[in-house]
Formats: C-alpha cells, sequence, structure tokens
C-alpha cells in the first residue's frame, strides 16, 4: 500500500481490488457555479470513486443509508439504492431523498455501499458526513427579511396589497389597527358573537330624502335616521326594505316645519301609536320640529308601528 494510499479509508471490491471514496454533499457544480433544484426532499450527491491509484469508471450498483453517528447509531428514513450509476473518471452522481424528516439540524452520517459485478454490496467506511451548502447555511443565519424578488410570486407580502381568491378561515381574532380599513363585501351570520359594539362604531349617516311625488314620502328602513325640512304636507305612501318575519328594524324621523303650518298623514295600514299619532292627519306647527318614531317587526306593511312626539 502507498504512503497516498495510507491516508485515507480502503475497502476490497467485488473485483479484488482496492477502492477508495473521497465523496462530499454538495449542490451539483458546473462550470463553477451552484445549481439549485426547486425546493423538495431530494439533493444532488456528487461523489469520487478510485480504483486503487486510479479513477474508476464503469457502471455501479451504489445503496445509501443515513445515519445520526459516524459509527453504530440509528438509521434514519430508508435505504436508497441506485442500481447502474455511471462512474467516469472517478466521478459519479446520483440524487437522493430520504423523506420530509430526514434533516432536522442534527449531525447526519452518510453510510455507501457499491456492487460491481458481484451479487453482493460491499460497505463503505467511513461514513461522509452531511456538510451543509453555502444557501444552507446562510438560511441558518438568516436575520433580515429576504428580497422580495426571492419570494414565489403567490407569497402574500405583509407591505403591499394582497387579493385573496380563495376562502380564508382566520382561527385567532382579525385586529385592524389603521384607521384607514375597510370592508368590501357582505358578512354573513346573524350577528349574535358580536360584542362590545360602541355606538359610535356602528353609527350611520343621516339621510336626506325627497318626495318620490309631490307631497308623498317612502319610509325606507335602510336608514336609520331622516331629517326633512315640510315646506308643504308630508304624506308618508308606504315603507320598504322591511325586514324578514321574526326580525326588527327601526327608523327615526326629524321633521322640521317652515314658516305655516303643515299637515303630517301617514298610510291606513300602519298601527299608531301615542295620542298625537292616533289623531291623524297630525298639525306640524310651523318652526316647530316633531319627532317620528317608527318600527318594523315583519315584511308586511301593517307590521309597521309608528309613534309621534312633536314639540310644543
Amino acid at each position: 500500500m502507498t504512503e497516498d494510499e495510507s491516508e485515507g479509508e480502503t475497502l476490497r471490491a467485488g473485483r479484488g481490488q482496492w477502492l477508495r471514496l473521497g465523496a462530499m454533499l454538495s449542490a451539483l457544480l458546473a462550470s463553477g457555479q451552484v445549481l439549485l433544484a426547486d425546493p423538495s426532499t431530494s439533493f444532488t450527491y456528487q461523489g469520487r470513486l478510485r480504483d486503487s491509484a486510479r479513477p474508476a469508471g464503469g457502471t455501479y450498483d451504489m445503496s445509501f443509508a443515513l445515519f445520526d453517528a459516524v459509527t453504530n447509531g440509528f438509521q434514519i428514513g430508508s435505504t436508497v439504492t441506485n442500481l447502474g450509476v455511471p462512474v467516469s473518471n472517478a466521478l459519479f452522481t446520483v440524487t437522493l431523498d430520504f423523506g420530509t424528516n430526514a434533516f432536522d439540524g442534527s449531525p447526519r452520517w452518510l453510510e455507501i455501499s457499491i456492487r460491481y459485478q458481484t451479487n453482493d454490496f460491499s460497505v463503505l467506511s467511513p461514513r461522509q458526513p452531511i456538510t451543509a451548502t453555502p444557501y444552507a447555511i446562510a438560511a441558518m443565519s438568516l436575520v433580515a427579511p429576504l428580497q422580495p424578488a426571492l419570494l414565489p410570486p403567490n407569497v402574500p407580502k405583509l407591505d403591499a396589497a394582497q387579493t385573496f381568491t380563495s376562502s380564508n378561515l382566520f382561527a385567532g381574532p382579525a385586529v385592524f389597527t389603521n384607521a384607514a380599513n375597510f370592508f368590501n363585501g357582505a358578512f354573513s351570520g346573524d350577528g349574535s358573537s358580536l360584542s362590545n359594539i360602541t355606538s359610535t362604531a356602528v353609527r350611520r349617516a343621516i339621510a336626506f330624502p325627497a318626495p318620490i311625488a309631490g307631497t308623498n314620502y317612502l319610509l325606507d328602513f335602510a336608514s336609520d335616521v331622516v331629517q326633512v325640512s315640510a315646506t308643504n304636507n308630508i304624506n308618508f305612501l308606504q315603507s320598504i326594505n322591511r325586514p324578514l318575519d321574526g326580525y326588527y328594524t327601526e327608523c327615526v324621523w326629524y321633521i322640521q316645519a317652515g314658516a305655516t303650518n303643515c299637515l303630517l298623514s301617514f298610510n291606513p295600514s300602519w298601527i299608531a301609536l301615542g295620542t298625537l299619532a292616533t289623531n291623524w292627519p297630525c298639525i306640524l306647527t310651523s318652526n316647530k320640529t316633531a319627532v317620528v318614531a317608527f318600527s318594523a317587526r315583519g315584511g308586511s306593511e301593517t307590521n309597521v308601528v309608528y309613534a309621534v312626539a312633536r314639540q310644543e
């Protein structure tokens, strides 16, 4: 055995010659560049196989097993066997895959067995340590955000506008801290789980409706508060946007009378409450404000209830 051969582990192969393996784990090297494959659990292993002092060549069967120690230890995942691996000028390249959980940051060693023109595999020694590639080293020490250009196009970015086309489930509370946040769409459900809602959070703008014809007005339950100036008589013709049966809604009208008295009349199908309401049509005294509260407890016009309180 020469001095060069004594420096490494040697193994007698099936054809009776000495072989020495000098192998390393890396990404595939070509023209001095590292070529990265698509993200997966597989990786490329490139090794160098010598037949005594000469570079090996030919076709070999190779078997690879992953362990958690350089000797003994426990095997990680299943053994991967590659048949008919071409070896040229001592170099060979194989693709290995030990599964999703094979590499968790703990040390790993690769045990390699080869077979050449024989039925039995010969185990090469020592096991080869699995070392990190440059990009893996960078990932372990990453402390700054990745550049946006390095992220796939379908990864949401926190500082950019996002469009989600599929259903999204938020298991925890969604907290919006920017005053410019808005919701465009429709909520589903009956709102029974809503809590801690203040009046300022749900208040709506005052509506200023116009008569649909002459002095006739529609009572629109889509508005919570309505303000109108009564320069002429006001006649409530019918109501719209009433809730479905079993639900409740209300609306309050503030009617400012003009310089002369006017009449305020209601749809006779509605139910009246209060002295002023039952003595309709009411007289809107000049320069006074009348407050009319309406409620609806179902989709029928006859379920509309109103009460009038006029300022004296």
